[in-house]
């Protein structure tokens, strides 16, 4: 996968935006544009990886490098 070569390549690399390009593509094409499907929140397990997902993702997003 391109995103995992993606590490070794400086920021003002130009084939940065060919990988970010290919990146959200790959998920768009397999699943398409539309919204996720739901998770069936009734299972305990599926409930606390998505919270675990969902709270991992606000931490990064508060960092800054």
């Amino acid at each position: 996968m391109a995103a995992d070569h993606a590490d070794d390549l400086a920021p003002d690399d130009p084939h940065i935006d060919g990988v970010a390009h290919r990146i959200v593509a790959a998920p768009l094409e397999r699943y398409g544009s539309g919204l996720p499907p739901e998770l069936d929140v009734t299972f305990e397990i599926p409930r606390l990886i998505q919270g675990t997902v969902n709270a991992a993702s606000r931490r990064g997003k508060d960092s800054t490098p």
